[in-house]
């Protein structure tokens, strides 16, 4: 029991992991995205 509880928490660890790193990647293309237009517009 206390082997399937600790997998149990150690696949919602991974699965919070890998929601947290796409977030990361989808904040870091927005910052992007934002940031790219603006050399364009000060030229």
């Amino acid at each position: 029991r206390l082997g399937a509880e600790l997998a149990e928490r150690d696949a919602r660890i991974a699965d919070l992991e890998s929601a947290l790193a796409g977030a990361r990647a989808a904040a870091a293309q927005r910052h992007v995205v934002m940031d790219k237009p603006a050399p364009e517009d000060q030229q």
